[in-house]
């Protein structure tokens, strides 16, 4: 009976731990600004493969880029421009942009995501 708990507490701290590990939002992300325009503000993710969409291509532009996304609570990020690179992490998926966009398409990533945290240097 003893062994059997301590097997299962053993299993439940891995657990735990594995899954902690695993949120992206404990995860500092390096990013390049693709795009900024009324409709749309993307990011090329450039510390991690596994955030945003591939093979994305700009309208206008004969590039083809991966790990992008657009911003969707661009609105909160300050005075950041096309070109520039900065830090950030993922917000909670489950909260809404309170940003007004306006409602021209210019084609941007499916990908979505709000970030928190953003600064020109690294995380700490």
């Amino acid at each position: 009976m003893i062994l059997a708990l301590k097997s299962f507490l053993a299993v439940l701290a891995f657990s735990t731990i594995y899954l902690s590990c695993d949120k992206p939002a404990a995860t500092c992300l390096k990013a390049r600004i693709l795009r900024v325009s009324c409709a749309s503000f993307v990011v090329q993710v450039l510390n991690k493969d596994s955030i945003g969409e591939y093979g994305w291509r700009d309208i206008g532009g004969h590039a083809v880029y991966n790990n992008v996304f657009n911003i969707s609570n661009s609105c909160k990020l300050g005075k950041l421009q096309k070109g520039e690179e900065f830090y950030f992490e993922l917000e909670d998926s489950a909260k809404q942009s309170d940003c007004i966009k306006c409602m021209m398409f210019d084609a941007p990533p499916q990908k979505t995501y709000l970030v928190k945290n953003v600064s020109r240097r690294k995380c700490k």
